[in-house]
């Protein structure tokens, strides 16, 4: 509820008032209630309510409809689909998501010098998908991306199976799995992935660009393409942060249960997760080439994203 102006929060077993402008988002993963004076707070201060399902993707957000909604911007995201520039863009994401993937890696490798056998095989893949990804830059995109996303899903599989063969005997995993995740580790990360979908989608909305209108992903029906492409360049982030929760013994298998022949983070796993996700959201590291906290980095990196968009001409080639 509301009091002096601030949030109120009352449980069984504390009570606390927080000032909206302490706070960024609020989000709801169990049963609570909330009055309409602190949605309205939450509204009034630009404070998105996020309502999760069991698995942490986002499945409603309150805000105010007043919240960022630039027209020119959006209908630039259109014009440039069916420019070279679209491929261009959406190429990069995975080369940024390639070297993140390759400083994880090699800083598994300086930790524990005996993965070395598990890991180099993939790190020297790495320079000839580079190269691949590069050299699809300037096709159209309806002719490359099915190419694109061939050769990432191909890289993709090493780099699982050399970080599931890095990791000790409880935690090891044969395959990535989504819907429904096989065991622990990939319920984690489904979960952690859920999260940082709403982290993006949130920039995305700050920068004032359509989330459904993407390059690299299809746009389905209530599928928000642009969120997808641009998770891609952060998703090793968070594979580093599992990867240090499981090799720190954090998570076990009492912080899963399996249902319909599946496995979810239970009550007890998220109690584990949700805090060391939100430390990490805070935490600086280097990311292409700047050193800031990581919600920054996310915020940084859609707003850069936009003004490529936006710096778009309207008298370009297009591929028909």
């Amino acid at each position: 509820t509301v009091k002096n102006g601030c949030f109120y929060i009352s449980s069984p077993h504390f009570k606390r008032q927080i000032h909206p402008r302490r706070i960024s988002s609020i989000a709801v993963i169990a049963n609570v209630t909330i009055n309409a004076s602190a949605i309205k707070l939450a509204v009034d201060y630009q404070v998105p309510i996020l309502f999760y399902d069991s698995i942490g993707r986002i499945k409603a957000r309150v805000l105010s409809p007043y919240f960022t909604n630039l027209a020119s911007l959006r209908r630039k995201q259109l014009l440039v689909w069916g420019s070279p520039l679209s491929t261009q863009l959406a190429t990069q994401h995975l080369i940024v998501k390639l070297k993140e993937q390759k400083k994880l890696l090699n800083k598994m490798l300086c930790k524990q010098p005996k993965l070395k056998r598990f890991l180099d095989p993939v790190l020297l893949r790495i320079p000839m998908v580079l190269t691949n990804l590069e050299s699809e830059c300037n096709k159209p995109l309806n002719e490359a991306k099915s190419i694109i996303m061939g050769i990432e899903g191909a890289f993709a599989k090493a780099y699982w199976s050399a970080i599931a063969s890095c990791l000790d005997e409880s935690y090891r995993f044969k395959t990535r799995s989504r819907r429904p995740a096989k065991d622990l580790f990939n319920a984690t990360l489904n979960y952690m992935y859920g999260m940082t979908y709403t982290k993006i989608e949130g920039a995305v909305f700050a920068a004032g660009m359509d989330p459904f209108i993407g390059y690299l992903h299809t746009e389905n029906y209530r599928k928000t393409a642009l969120v997808f492409d641009l998770i891609e360049p952060f998703r090793p982030l968070v594979d580093g942060l599992l990867v240090e929760l499981c090799m720190g013994g954090s998570l076990t298998n009492k912080h899963c249960d399996i249902h319909n022949e599946g496995c979810l983070l239970n009550r007890e796993g998220k109690k584990v997760v949700v805090p060391a996700y939100n430390l990490f959201l805070e935490s600086k590291i280097e990311f292409q080439s700047k050193r800031r906290k990581v919600r920054d980095h996310i915020y940084s990196y859609c707003a850069n994203f936009a003004k490529s968009i936006n710096q778009f001409p309207d008298d370009v080639p297009y591929y028909l």
